[in-house]
């Protein structure tokens, strides 16, 4: 089954998209139409995407109502990071807008390897399916959202069903964020519009499509998982997620071929020039 897939992510993000894109290349390249990268603020490092088969980057208007998708990312939850959430859900209302009716989008965090072909985990009898946590993860926050999904990973079937719904997910993160609810605000408001509709929709297992955990016979694609910490630079936040997830599975996934040795390093450097990031000490390789 042929299927395109749509992801959003900014420089800080650089190297978890490149595995991202080679990962899902390499495992599905048959079967993807085109990956779709919405710019959250590639900077220099767009190019580097642009150049890759069946890529194409597009651009999201900015909206004067909410967190300038330039603000820098200072960590997990920081501005930055939640610009690059408003901007995943309105680039997928905006491709969703454009696309092919006949061909399911998968929206797909950036921050995942994908291991395995994504094709048989669509089911077209759904309008969408969407990623059940594990119960572990499953939890009821303080504001009193029950989280029972997660947005890491979502079948968009129905295109013109999932318009209807997307722009409702973007209605309900504004209003999250006017009401001053706690961060972050883009699973929170999908878990309300799942839990107040009446949709016959599809369930995904995230031990399969996005396991953050451990890794299973059967599992698809595995997800770096951010943490709550917003005091991580770009460079820690990914060397430490890649590396808390070599250090929890037993499986050996080098996920580390995706990534160039020189481009990564200059993506280093350019963190290393910021003032605000030069008093953190640069990690060992990964991996080493």
């Amino acid at each position: 089954m042929k299927f395109d897939v749509i992801t959003t992510a900014d420089q800080a993000y650089y190297p978890f998209i490149e595995i991202f894109i080679n990962s899902t290349l390499e495992s599905n390249g048959s079967d993807i139409g085109s990956i779709y990268v919405v710019d959250g603020g590639l900077g220099k490092f767009r190019n580097k995407i642009t150049a890759k088969p069946k890529v194409q980057v597009i651009e999201c208007p900015s909206e004067g109502d909410e967190i300038t998708q330039n603000a820098q990312y200072n960590g997990v939850h920081s501005d930055g990071w939640m610009a690059t959430t408003s901007l995943k859900t309105r680039g997928l209302l905006q491709h969703l807008n454009q696309a092919d009716e006949g061909t399911p989008t998968l929206s797909i965090d950036s921050d995942v390897c994908v291991l395995g072909s994504l094709s048989g985990v669509v089911d077209l009898a759904y309008p969408i399916q969407f990623t059940t946590k594990h119960p572990n993860g499953q939890h009821v926050r303080p504001d009193g959202i029950h989280l029972t999904e997660i947005a890491s990973f979502a079948c968009f079937n129905d295109h013109a069903f999932s318009r209807r719904f997307v722009e409702e997910w973007i209605k309900t993160m504004r209003l999250l964020g006017e009401l001053g609810t706690m961060r972050p605000h883009e699973t929170p408001a999908m878990n309300l519009l799942i839990q107040r509709s009446r949709a016959h929709y599809g369930f995904l297992d995230e031990d399969i499509v996005c396991a953050d955990r451990k890794c299973l016979n059967g599992t698809r694609a595995i997800h770096f998982k951010s943490a709550t910490s917003s005091d991580h630079d770009p460079v820690e936040n990914f060397e430490h997620r890649i590396m808390n997830w070599t250090n929890q599975s037993s499986k050996n996934i080098d996920v580390l071929k995706y990534i160039n040795e020189t481009d990564y390093e200059a993506w280093k450097a350019e963190y290393r020039s910021v003032p605000k990031y030069r008093h953190y000490k640069i990690l060992e390789p990964v991996g080493t």
